[in-house]
């Protein structure tokens, strides 16, 4: 294994692992209500140093980590875990949110953001089409508006961060 591969396998299943902890913190929708702006970060940051792939690689493991403790909407939680890691990527590739060494951050914020807007709505139906839990209309509309909020709050902090001072350390940038 390449020295540049090991770096991206370790960096993605430091984040996915990471993902995976603040997860388990707090039972589900309530989770959401913290914790998209931690993963909004590390997807964010996945984007930065490791490329298109980073983000969906991030959300695709910690999607299939996060499975085994949820157990019955396995399919549904790595669907969506790797569809917010997509989205992203697709948003910040469509944003360009890279500027040779720099990033824009009020681009990254918006794609963090949409993303975020994009996946807790489609989580959400998912839940209410397949019937599994009941959730009051005044929580969906809380976490929407909190997902996003934590969403762009965690892209701004990724690109502010990166340009003031990870770029600067010696993490590469892809």
């Amino acid at each position: 294994m390449s020295g540049r591969h090991a770096y991206n396998v370790a960096l993605v299943a430091l984040f996915s692992s990471v993902i995976l902890v603040e997860k388990i913190l707090a039972p589900a929708p309530y989770d959401k209500f913290f914790s998209i702006l931690i993963e909004s970060f590390l997807l964010c940051i996945g984007f930065i140093v490791l490329g298109f792939m980073g983000p969906i690689s991030i959300g695709f493991i910690s999607g299939i980590l996060l499975a085994f403790v949820r157990g019955g909407l396995a399919p549904f939680t790595i669907l969506l875990a790797a569809i917010y890691g997509l989205l992203i990527s697709f948003f910040s590739k469509l944003l360009k949110v890279r500027v040779n060494s720099t990033v824009r951050e009020v681009r990254l914020a918006a794609s963090a953001g949409i993303a975020s807007a994009i996946t807790g709505t489609l989580g959400t139906l998912i839940v209410l089409m397949l019937g599994v839990a009941l959730i009051p209309s005044i929580i969906i509309a809380s976490l929407f508006i909190v997902g996003l909020a934590q969403g762009i709050v965690g892209g701004y902090l990724a690109a502010a961060l990166w340009n003031r001072f990870l770029r600067k350390i010696g993490l590469r940038f892809r």
